[in-house]
């Protein structure tokens, strides 16, 4: 169903498109990375709070542990599943908006978007894949989808905490760093795609998103081990 969205989605964005050849290529992206985010983070959601999940419910994962196969290999093997899957999906709908967009486009600006939008997909499917392992599939999808608001939000809720208080509250400050900051990398617009992205902002991007998907990882590893599974 999600593919069926995106679909419709980059498609919609290449036939508004025809009414100049600048709106063409604004709508075609700015639609077309939508698209692929909201497909994107949607699969990796769901995927991420039901597979383990489901494992442990059937009691699937009690047969393969009973070969010589270490609960971190198992768990690690998961989880690079679903990273592997993310990111064919990612590829096939960033590959079909370029062959929409042919030149149009400015290619790394282009590829340092799709990367950002990957990682963050990447981000929160282990963010649901970790909470899987302790709560129901749909409490740990309403996690994913509240920490992707807030991550966004951020700065908004920054600018009306300092205009209605006049200063930044040190709980505020605290919750800042324990959510990813979604609102600096957020650059699913076509302004991004004119602009040349520089190593420092690439950098900080990946870093980033890196250290908070190794993060995750670990905890669910950590987690994983000590979990009683029947």
């Amino acid at each position: 169903m999600g593919l069926i969205v995106a679909f419709l989605l980059v498609a919609l964005s290449y036939l508004l498109g025809t009414l100049s050849f600048y709106e063409h290529k604004r709508i075609l992206f700015n639609m077309g990375t939508l698209g692929v985010e909201l497909v994107s983070i949607g699969l990796g959601i769901f995927a991420g709070s039901t597979l383990i999940h489901k494992e442990i419910e059937l009691r699937t994962c009690q047969i393969v542990l009973t070969r010589p196969i270490s609960r971190g290999t198992f768990l690690i093997g998961k989880w690079l599943g679903l990273v592997f899957f993310l990111g064919m999906i990612s590829l096939g709908l960033n590959f079909m908006i370029l062959f929409l967009g042919g030149d149009a486009f400015e290619k790394v600006s282009f590829v340092i978007i799709g990367l950002s939008v990957y990682f963050k997909a990447v981000l929160l499917m282990s963010l649901v894949f970790l909470c899987s392992l302790f709560l129901r599939p749909v409490l740990s999808a309403l996690i994913g989808i509240c920490i992707y608001l807030l991550g966004h939000a951020i700065e908004d809720i920054r600018f009306f905490l300092k205009r209605g208080m006049g200063e930044i509250p040190t709980l505020f400050e605290v919750f800042e760093k324990c959510v990813p900051r979604f609102d600096l990398f957020n650059w699913k617009s076509f302004y991004f795609l004119e602009k040349t992205f520089t190593h420092e902002q690439t950098f900080l991007m990946l870093s980033h998103f890196l250290s908070w998907i190794v993060f995750l990882v670990a905890l669910s590893l950590l987690a994983w081990r000590k979990k009683d599974i029947g």
